[in-house]
């Protein structure tokens, strides 16, 4: 009998100390973790930024519409880049849609520190879906030149790891967008090609900067196409003696 009341004394005491060790276990996470009033879960900025997850992205499945060999939401989530959560109506953070008036600019590094930044994972073939989907702060992104396998060299058609890209190059987290770029190979061309027009959306602090910056570029880019239709090719290599 008193063997009998020792075991479950012992199994008891067991389980006392076990619990304890999960509860420290769970408040060491909750430092780590902010927890959102929507039951969303996410990681603050700076906090492990050296570890394997560099920042919380949040995305969402849609329709399962993403192809899963070429997803990249997926691969990132897989490598532990970016973390699952519900994204709705309460949701703070910014969530990138290209169904919204404003762009993103640094000016939206605050709320991405503070409740997170979020891309939609679905197909561009099915973006009809997204256009009832409403957010407290939806952002699009402006004139950039894709570099995935699917879209390369189409405007704006950005993947879900070039969105998030580009957003931490304009919030200058440099050392964040290398790491989630080199999960594929082809991606790393994404801030070669484009540099130069990623450090010029990087000075922009609002909305209308970024577009005067897009419209100016993009203006300058037809005008020098037509300038290259009007070039006599033929005069230029026989005048110059390229032959």
């Amino acid at each position: 009998m008193k063997n009998s009341q020792m075991e479950r004394k012992k199994y008891s005491v067991h389980n006392l100390v076990k619990l304890i060790n999960e509860r420290n276990k769970q408040n060491v996470r909750n430092k780590q973790l902010a927890v959102g009033a929507d039951g969303t879960t996410s990681i603050k900025a700076g906090d492990g930024l050296d570890g394997e997850t560099h920042y919380d992205f949040c995305h969402i499945e849609n329709n399962g519409q993403c192809q899963n060999q070429k997803c990249s939401c997926k691969k990132l989530y897989r490598f532990k880049k970016i973390k699952k959560a519900p994204i709705n109506k309460k949701f703070k953070g910014i969530v990138l849609t290209p169904f919204c008036e404003k762009y993103f600019s640094i000016n939206d590094k605050a709320t991405v520190e503070n409740f997170g930044l979020s891309v939609i994972d679905c197909s561009w073939k099915s973006l009809d879906l997204l256009k009832k989907s409403k957010f407290a702060n939806q952002r699009k992104l402006p004139y950039i030149i894709a570099v995935n396998s699917i879209n390369y060299g189409k405007p704006y058609k950005l993947s879900c790891l070039e969105s998030l890209a580009f957003c931490l190059y304009v919030c200058g987290y440099n050392k964040q967008c290398t790491d989630i770029l080199n999960i594929y190979k082809w991606s790393s061309s994404f801030v070669n090609l484009n540099g130069e027009l990623l450090d010029m959306y990087k000075l922009c602090n609002t909305h209308e900067e970024v577009k005067n910056v897009e419209d100016e570029f993009i203006h300058n880019s037809l005008n020098e196409k037509e300038k290259r239709k009007k070039i006599d090719h033929y005069k230029v290599i026989y005048e110059d003696g390229y032959l």
